[in-house]
């Protein structure tokens, strides 16, 4: 098991121990660095962090919601396992909520959402010259829920977020991978073209296109 906290017992302010200790937990768990199976005691995480057992307890109640743990009562905390079945029906599920949710967005694309999603493709492409693969994860992830956000359909919001949030922790275990972040980046482009057209099947297409990219080079997880 990966130590806990790259920043070791770095006292953080109260109002933002609960948050900045999910963050990282939720970093390393999306990174590979907490593998799945690996348990995560409270006590342990709280020296870890200098902070206190029921802040640990907030932020794996947290981390519960994303299913990244299992609170298995008596035996504690484990970083939850994903398998190759779970991943496929996920990205399916995905290409079906996505494909339906653009759908219902592409009429409401007005200038206000098109500068927003052109700022965060502007984030992704400085993020991937850096070479930061994680930030690159979570702003593809507020992309594309930001045009999820406009379809209307809010009850669907956190299944897509599970969804692309588990796809993404699964891309970034798999050993040995090489991705081209800058090209990954600017691909979101061509959906912002599609959303600017306000035609519905413009932009079903464009998304589509976009996301068999990764179909096409295999499910996430999948076993070869």
């Amino acid at each position: 098991m990966a130590r806990l906290g790259e920043a070791g017992t770095v006292q953080f302010s109260k109002a933002r121990k609960g948050s900045v200790l999910y963050d990282d937990l939720r970093r390393q768990i999306v990174k590979g660095g907490l593998k799945p199976g690996d348990p995560m005691l409270e006590i342990t995480v709280a020296r870890e962090y200098g902070c206190s057992q029921g802040t640990v307890r907030e932020a794996l109640m947290r981390l519960r919601e994303d299913g990244l743990v299992v609170r298995s009562g008596y035996r504690g905390t484990t970083v939850s396992v994903t398998g190759p079945p779970e991943a496929r029906e996920m990205q399916f599920l995905r290409l079906h909520l996505e494909t339906q949710g653009i759908r219902r967005a592409a009429p409401l694309a007005d200038e206000s959402l098109l500068m927003r999603l052109s700022r965060v493709v502007e984030d992704m492409e400085r993020v991937a010259e850096a070479g930061d693969e994680y930030a690159l994860t979570e702003l593809d992830c507020e992309f594309h829920l930001a045009i999820f956000a406009r379809a209307g359909m809010p009850a669907l919001d956190a299944i897509l977020s599970r969804c692309l949030l588990h796809l993404h922790r699964l891309t970034l275990a798999e050993p040995g991978r090489t991705r081209p972040l800058l090209i990954s980046a600017r691909r979101h482009w061509d959906v912002v073209e599609a959303l600017r057209t306000r035609d519905p099947e413009t932009a079903v297409t464009a998304i589509t296109h976009h996301i068999n990219t990764v179909l096409e080079s295999g499910l996430a997880g999948e076993e070869g």
